[in-house]
């Protein structure tokens, strides 16, 4: 795998994570786990606590060989807690997975402690137009996942154009979204201006991790970021390139961003309730 560029935002004493925007290779689990594999050196090597994938990152979308991806999923699954335990990281991004005769849009966030929790949340919204509904069950909750240093509320792509799942979760105690994304390139202005809304109306950070270029029949637009609680971009990568985002989150800003504007404390849930 050959990196584009990596980028840094680095001060001191804060969290650093790592979004891999990668070109997923179709149906190809093994070349994709390698690029995986090298993004988590890279990423402990720079002293990341965490580093995000893509959505359905180790195969993407073909979605009528569900069940052959699930099945060397669960195969590769030890493979990434190892990876996580090796490099001391928190690793997360989407597969496919099968359980109880469904298949589902999972997304796994594997803790770096043998011993400590990892979580996983199956894609509420299956995306039509990817012809999820047809072949993925919807997940049944959302999830919020203790990081140790963050919590993390997680959501997959399509869960982006919907904004009572990231209040549920800032209600919920959430400093951060965790987005793996495929998000296709001719949609793209729609991803930048909703993960700096969902950033923005949530005062919290967005981590979201897309893919690019060319992926089967369709082509993926990348502008992975990381979102300030207050909108702006801390750092971005491009339209068609892999890119290694490295960026620091200041969790004493968040706080006095939601001190000095506290809609929470604003809000009229006597109308809209929770």
């Amino acid at each position: 795998m050959c990196l584009a560029e990596i980028y840094y935002i680095i001060q001191l004493m804060n969290p650093l994570v790592a979004l891999f925007q990668m070109q997923i290779h179709l149906g190809r689990l093994e070349e994709n786990f390698d690029q995986a594999a090298e993004a988590a050196q890279q990423a402990a090597e720079n002293s990341c606590q965490l580093l995000l994938l893509p959505e359905l990152w180790s195969s993407g979308y073909d979605l009528p060989n569900r069940a052959a991806y699930a099945e060397e999923n669960a195969r590769l699954l030890p493979r990434l807690h190892a990876l996580a335990q090796q490099y001391q990281l928190w690793i997360a991004g989407s597969i496919l997975t099968q359980s109880g005769g469904q298949f589902f849009n999972t997304l796994h966030c594997i803790s770096p402690d043998p011993h400590g929790a990892s979580f996983t949340y199956d894609k509420l919204h299956p995306f039509p137009l990817m012809q999820e509904d047809i072949y993925l069950s919807p997940g049944a909750a959302p999830v919020l996942a203790n990081l140790n240093w963050a919590s993390a509320g997680c959501a997959v792509c399509y869960d982006l154009r919907f904004p009572e799942l990231f209040r549920h979760y800032a209600l919920s105690g959430a400093n951060l979204f965790l987005l793996p994304a495929e998000w296709p390139q001719a949609r793209v202005e729609n991803w930048k201006i909703l993960i700096r809304a969902r950033a923005i109306e949530n005062q919290a950070y967005m981590l979201a991790c897309n893919t690019v270029q060319q992926i089967g029949g369709e082509r993926f637009g990348g502008f992975s970021a990381v979102i300030a609680p207050n909108g702006d971009v801390l750092s971005e990568a491009d339209g068609s390139s892999e890119t290694l985002l490295i960026t620091e989150l200041d969790f004493a800003f968040l706080a006095d961003h939601r001190q000095q504007i506290p809609v929470f404390a604003n809000r009229r849930a006597d109308l809209f309730g929770s």
